[in-house]
């Protein structure tokens, strides 16, 4: 098992092997914290569906706390553009085009 704080390690060589052996999409669990180069690595070598949820509702959260919202509109504004910011360094990491390019 992994700690807290941990990088995981991935065996990328059998990740490969897996992937060219069968037609099925592959997904990460728990891709949140597991750092862009092995999300690179996963999404260029046959993860097709990465769930970073925890890193979406962190980003959302330290965005909320580090401006001074006045009301919930306010707040949830923030909350939406630190999500958005997250996103758009995931297109980057997992090497996707974003829809309205």
């Amino acid at each position: 098992s992994y700690k807290a704080a941990a990088t995981p390690v991935i065996d990328f060589d059998r990740l490969k092997e897996i992937a060219a052996t069968i037609d099925t999409p592959l997904v990460l669990h728990g891709g949140s914290s597991s750092g862009d180069e092995n999300l690179n690595k996963c999404a260029t070598n046959g993860i097709s569906k990465v769930n970073i949820y925890t890193d979406l509702c962190v980003a959302a959260y330290n965005k909320a706390q580090g401006t001074d919202c006045k009301n919930y509109h306010e707040m949830k504004a923030a909350m939406k553009d630190g999500m958005q910011e997250c996103l758009e360094h995931y297109y980057e990491v997992f090497e996707t085009k974003k829809f309205n390019d």
